[in-house]
């Protein structure tokens, strides 16, 4: 029994590496053994360690948003799998493959109190996509282990994407001296995209033709983030109708969407701009957009409003979009641009990249605040994880789309705060590049126990906290004027001094409180390596008053337009 479960479990890794897996994320255990023995013994396969079994499922999220691929998370049996769960939730809404191998114990140790042992086969339903358990790997059961990785590959990079789960149950003993298992060939899998039906394409043309509009991008998910023939399409697209194209800054187009990249959408709603100069169609490519003012704007909008999902998932929550074109959206662009397209206007691009510029120009202004401390140190960077609560909307509206990193993630699919310096960790693991995380400080608190994680392993991540004493997002909501909850249930300031928990666990950490300060520290943070945590103090006070002048300055720049 002991060979054939060793085995079955090289058969299982080893399947699921040559479908595309390249990493796996190990939290230590005993009943997970021969999965852990297996997966050390691939040699195409890097392994991680994380004591943390919810540090381990957001570093599994960090490395497959940023590698395209399927992740292995492995775990022992007991409620280890249930600290899964928050990471999977994201995966599952943001459409990113993530393969779970959990360890169990066979059926009959179940409900007659045995240590570790509960009925997992359900636990992660709510977050997966597809879920197998495996047969016990005895001399028949066994042969079902290779082909089930076949069926998790195929599940978690289908349509759509997502994490799986694997059952794997195992019993003792567990290893012994002398036990040897080999690689076998293994089949793999190749995964396909859906496409839209091109003949029910053929009246669109019609419908965007001579129309004032705009492209656009929201958070994209999955492989589809990473398809430079997406990127071409989308470029190509626009310049036939001669459209701005509005990308966040998840949707991996910021700053590669050619010449007709316009951006700061959010700040000209805000500042009345868009109301003289609306479009006459949208069409929308990603998840829900991030800016809530343009998704108000949108549900109030009078005109066409298209979607592109590549799996046919309606991603608007203002329920106001009158088509959903299902199938590949690099597909759909390119036949739609081999059409008979006739372009907006001449006028309507350059209005839009006149206002972007403008936009640009406005951030000048002197003054400290979040985002202008956030813009002295992300040029420094190629890859950053950005925290889904204030900095990803800094991005967005605040900081020049030039001084950006090429690769910006975030975990948008939920937009919880959970779990962001255990994704940059992942990001960082798996990017190999210099990475930094921009988070606040109520959202650093909540995931410390990453830190430990980044001690041990030691990754070149730089962590950029925003200290904005509490919930600083509350304070730009109605909540805010409440008489009595708002302190105390919303604004909630970390009791935790970050600077000194940071030093404490061993990593190199400095706190700044103005400009000056900044300009002392950034130049040797930035080129050092390995993991550092600078905290930078900003008040709301500060903050707001920074923000006025600048909506100041594009109101006088967009008035200069003419």
């Amino acid at each position: 029994m002991m060979q054939h479960q060793a085995q079955a479990a090289r058969d299982l890794i080893e399947a699921l590496v040559a479908g595309g897996v390249r990493e796996a994320v190990i939290s230590p255990g005993s009943r997970n053994t021969p999965l852990v023995l297996a997966a050390q013994a691939c040699a195409k396969l890097r392994c991680s360690v994380a004591i943390d079994e919810r540090v381990a499922g957001f570093m599994a999220l960090g490395m497959s948003r940023v590698s395209g691929r399927p992740p292995l998370l492995i775990c022992t049996s007991g409620s280890a799998i249930a600290h899964y769960l928050p990471a999977l939730l994201e995966a599952d809404e943001a459409r990113v493959p993530i393969i779970v191998l959990s360890a169990a114990r066979p059926d009959e140790m179940t409900d007659c109190g045995a240590p570790q042992a509960l009925d997992q086969r359900h636990l992660l339903d709510p977050a997966v996509r597809w879920f197998k358990q495996l047969p016990l790997a005895d001399e028949h059961g066994a042969k079902a282990w290779a082909p089930a990785a076949l069926a998790a590959l195929a599940a978690c990079w289908g349509s759509p994407e997502g994490p799986v789960h694997l059952n794997c149950p195992f019993r003792e003993p567990l290893w012994a001296e002398g036990l040897e298992t080999q690689a076998r060939p293994a089949a793999s899998l190749v995964p396909s995209l859906p496409n839209a039906d091109l003949d029910a394409l053929d009246g669109l043309a019609r419908r965007l033709s001579e129309k004032r509009g705009w492209l656009v991008c929201g958070p994209m998910h999955g492989s589809a983030a990473y398809d430079e023939r997406f990127l071409e399409a989308v470029h190509a697209f626009a310049q036939r109708l001669g459209w701005p194209v509005f990308a966040e800054p998840a949707s991996r187009l910021r700053g590669r969407s050619g010449d007709n990249e316009a951006g700061y959408l959010d700040r000209l709603l805000g500042v009345g701009f868009v109301g003289q100069h609306e479009p006459e169609v949208v069409v929308q490519i990603g998840s829900g957009l991030t800016s809530k003012r343009v998704r108000q704007w949108l549900s109030s909008w009078s005109g066409d409003h298209l979607i592109l999902d590549r799996d046919g998932l309606w991603r608007d929550p203002t329920l106001g979009a009158g088509l959903l074109v299902a199938g590949d959206e690099a597909g759909t662009l390119e036949h739609l641009s081999k059409q008979q397209l006739v372009a907006a206007p001449s006028d309507w691009l350059r209005t839009w990249r006149d206002a972007a510029q403008a936009a640009e120009s406005s951030l000048n202004v002197e003054g400290w605040s979040e985002a202008s401390a956030l813009r002295r140190v992300i040029e420094h960077f190629d890859c950053m994880q950005v925290a889904s609560s204030l900095p990803i909307r800094h991005l967005e509206g605040w900081v020049p789309r030039s001084k950006m990193p090429r690769t910006i993630l975030s975990n948008r699919g939920l937009n919880g705060i959970d779990g962001t310096l255990s994704t940059a960790l992942g990001v960082a693991t798996s990017s190999g590049q210099k990475t930094l995380v921009v988070i606040g400080d109520v959202a650093c608190v909540h995931d410390l126990g990453a830190l430990a994680q980044i001690v041990a392993d030691q990754p070149d991540l730089a962590v950029l906290v925003i200290d904005n004493s509490g919930g600083g997002i509350f304070r730009r909501l109605p909540i805010a004027a409440h008489p009595s909850a708002f302190e105390s249930c919303f604004e909630t300031p970390p009791a935790v001094d970050l600077l000194s928990a940071a030093r404490g666990l061993g990593l190199w950490a400095e706190r700044v409180q103005d400009h000056e300060a900044l300009s002392q520290v950034v130049p040797v943070w930035v080129r050092a390596s390995g993991p550092r945590v600078l905290i930078a103090d900003v008040s709301h006070d500060q903050d707001q008053d920074w923000r006025a002048l600048v909506d100041q300055a594009l109101i006088d720049l967009l008035g200069g337009l003419g």
